[in-house]
C-alpha cells in the first residue's frame, strides 16, 4: 500500500520541456514463477506499468515486468538490479540501458556504481538524508548507415534511494552528436 508521487520534468537541449506526474503504488507481495515478488503499480497518465521487484542476497532487483498489451508478467531473462550489495562506495555492476529522449530508441550497456552513501538529498517535498547515490554511464559509437556516418551517443544517470522511503530523485542525461538523433536532455 505504500505509494510515492514523482513529478517528471525533461528539458531539451533546445530548451523545450514540460513536467508529468508519475504515481508508484506497492502491491501486496505475491508468488510468482517460485518467487515471493513485491508488485508495483507505475501510472503516467493513463499509462498503467507493473514491475515485480524481488531482493535477494546479491540486491534488490527487478525480476519481471507487465506491460499494458501483456496478459502476464514477462520474466526477465537475468535480474535487472536497481541496488547491488554491498550498499557500499564502490559496489558496481552492468546493465543495459534503452534511451527514451532521442530521436531514435538506442541500446547500449551501462557501467553502474555506488558512489556515496550518505547524500543529503533535497526536493520540493522536503530533504532525505543518508541517501545512496548510484551513477550509471554509457558510451555507443552507432553506425546510422553509410550516407549518415555514425553517432555517439552517451548516457549518464543519477538516482538516490533514501533509507526507510526508497528511490527520491533521478537525474538523467542523453546525449548525440548527431542531427538525426537530436541532442537529448
Amino acid at each position: 500500500g505504500k505509494s510515492w508521487i514523482y513529478i517528471m520534468s525533461a528539458k531539451s537541449a533546445s530548451g523545450q520541456g514540460g513536467s508529468v506526474k508519475l504515481k508508484i503504488v506497492n502491491l501486496a507481495p505475491r508468488n510468482l514463477k517460485g518467487k515471493k515478488v513485491v508488485p508495483q503499480k507505475t501510472s503516467i497518465g493513463n499509462f498503467t506499468e507493473f514491475s515485480f521487484v524481488v531482493s535477494d542476497d546479491k540486491g534488490i532487483y527487478q525480476y519481471a515486468k507487465q506491460e499494458p498489451t501483456d496478459l502476464e508478467p514477462k520474466i526477465n531473462s537475468a535480474p535487472d538490479y536497481i541496488i547491488k550489495f554491498p550498499i557500499k562506495i564502490g559496489t558496481s555492476w552492468d546493465d543495459v540501458y534503452k534511451t527514451s529522449f532521442l530521436n531514435q530508441e538506442i541500446e547500449l550497456p551501462l557501467q553502474i556504481s555506488i558512489v556515496d552513501v550518505s547524500e543529503d538529498v533535497y526536493v520540493s517535498v522536503g530533504s532525505f538524508s543518508k541517501c545512496i547515490h548510484v551513477k550509471e554511464i554509457g558510451t555507443i559509437n552507432k553506425d546510422m548507415g553509410t550516407a549518415f556516418g555514425k553517432a555517439q551517443v552517451t548516457v549518464e544517470l543519477h538516482s538516490w534511494y533514501a533509507p526507510g522511503v526508497g528511490f527520491v530523485r533521478a537525474v538523467i542525461k542523453e546525449k548525440s552528436n548527431h542531427l538525426s538523433l537530436g541532442s537529448g536532455v
